[in-house]
């Protein structure tokens, strides 16, 4: 888990604008490793309580595991557009704030062997939930129509080459 939770890029300027309180109640919709979220709780304290949403199943099992003595942190395998249902199952109908960091995560392009970077000879997964999501970036290259693969890449790469690249 050490070389999971890590020192983000932008924590200053993260908890500058969160300015997470003693006994706050945050949520961390995109938790990942976990350094925002101890940073998070170092601020909060024990009367505090942080909400942290990962699609990462694995990600989420090690954070338990590393956070397992801190009770007022709660770990959940989900997606942030599901914020608003997670939040209320979990009791955090009202909080103090919210932190989305939408960046790539540095963790699944080094490490998770899931197939999210070009530099590496491994298989073409790019699930970020490979327990229940059985659909793999492979079978979409290797099965789909060069027509819906070209419209993909439009729609959310807006790819100018997209017909092309979808021939290949």
């Amino acid at each position: 888990m050490e070389k999971i939770l890590h020192t983000p890029v932008l924590l200053n300027e993260v908890l500058e604008m969160l300015n997470p309180q003693p006994g706050g109640r945050y949520i961390d919709a995109t938790v990942n490793g976990g350094g925002h979220a101890k940073a998070i709780l170092d601020r909060i304290g024990e009367g505090g309580a942080l909400l942290g949403i990962d699609r990462d199943p694995l990600l989420i099992a090690e954070l338990k595991k590393k956070f397992s003595d801190v009770k007022n942190f709660i770990p959940v395998c989900g997606s942030y557009a599901d914020i608003d249902k997670i939040a209320i199952m979990y009791g955090f109908n009202a909080v103090h704030g919210i932190f989305f960091d939408l960046g790539f995560s540095s963790y699944h392009v080094e490490a998770s062997r899931r197939g999210f970077s070009f530099l590496r000879d491994e298989p073409l997964d790019m699930r970020y939930d490979p327990v229940t999501t059985r659909l793999t970036a492979a079978i979409i290259v290797n099965t789909w129509p060069e027509t819906e693969l070209a419209r993909i890449a439009v729609a959310y790469g807006q790819e100018r080459f997209a017909k092309r690249i979808a021939a290949m």
